[in-house]
């Protein structure tokens, strides 16, 4: 399993095997590839992420193909040539490879508020719908590109801090 650092598990991970004994299992917020109405559907349309994914299974075949672009990609480039190549390579698999192709399209919606709390990192956690935004994700993405106002306290990201990760609070 991948997860980047900017993911924030907030449910062990255990009690979402449905998910993750998936033969590929990834965050997913939609199921139609017509969507292209935010940023983060600029190229996956929310059927999958980059930044979050498995595989319950040795040599899946998309896991194969990434390794195999990769290796032939850094034969030719000494750097990233788009911060978003693995999604493109992601993309190039999908519309290319049947059994990627299966395996991306047997994962359930999940995680729909990926990036809600991303998003109100510095409002006030009292107006801030926290439990219920936890109740339908497990996962959240969030993003060291955001801007904290570590002198306001109550924010939703204090808040974060408290129930997750209370050694790090610094005032």
């Amino acid at each position: 399993m991948w997860l980047d650092s900017t993911i924030l598990v907030t449910e062990p991970l255990e009690n979402h095997r449905n998910l993750l004994e998936l033969p590929y299992f990834t965050q997913r917020f939609n199921n139609e590839k017509n969507i292209r109405n935010s940023f983060s559907n600029h190229i996956t349309f929310g059927m999958w992420a980059s930044f979050a994914q498995g595989a319950a299974v040795l040599h899946n075949p998309l896991f194969v193909f990434e390794k195999e672009f990769y290796n032939e990609f850094w034969r030719e480039y000494d750097d990233i040539v788009d911060y978003f190549l693995m999604d493109f390579m992601m993309a190039l698999a999908y519309e290319n490879i049947p059994e990627v192709r299966k395996e991306f399209d047997k994962v359930p919606i999940n995680n729909v508020g990926l990036y809600f709390i991303q998003e109100h990192l510095n409002d006030y956690h009292a107006r801030f719908p926290f439990d219920r935004i936890l109740a339908g994700n497990f996962l959240h993405k969030l993003s060291w590109k955001v801007q904290l106002d570590m002198t306001k306290p109550g924010t939703v990201f204090r808040e974060i801090q408290r129930r997750y990760a209370p050694e790090t609070i610094i005032f």
